[in-house]
């Protein structure tokens, strides 16, 4: 073996050694970067089932409000008091002047 082929086969081990450190680095990185992205998609998984459970409970709560409208709706009549309350007419009743309305 002549100088020149044994350092030649030194370069060739170095260089082979610096590769395999290079990608044992970018395995790592790519590694830690998925498991970057794994929580990430995990964070907004719960992120969406949260959304989810808010916009059912808007739902329902719109729901309720709608049914508790209509219930108040027939305020608006002018008697809006039912008629089995009024049953009794002969007895004696007081009108109160409320804000303008009697």
């Amino acid at each position: 073996m002549d100088i020149g082929s044994s350092g030649w086969m030194r370069n060739v081990d170095q260089i082979a050694r610096q590769m395999e450190e290079k990608l044992s680095l970018e395995g790592t990185v790519v590694v830690q970067r998925a498991s970057e992205l794994q929580a990430e998609a995990q964070k907004l998984a719960r992120q969406r089932a949260f959304l989810r459970e808010e916009r059912r409970r808007a739902r329902m709560d719109e729901e309720v409000l709608r049914l508790e409208k209509a219930d108040l709706s027939m305020t608006k009549d002018d008697e809006w008091i039912p008629a089995e309350c009024l049953a009794h007419h002969s007895e004696k009743r007081v009108r109160l002047n409320v804000g303008g309305q009697v």
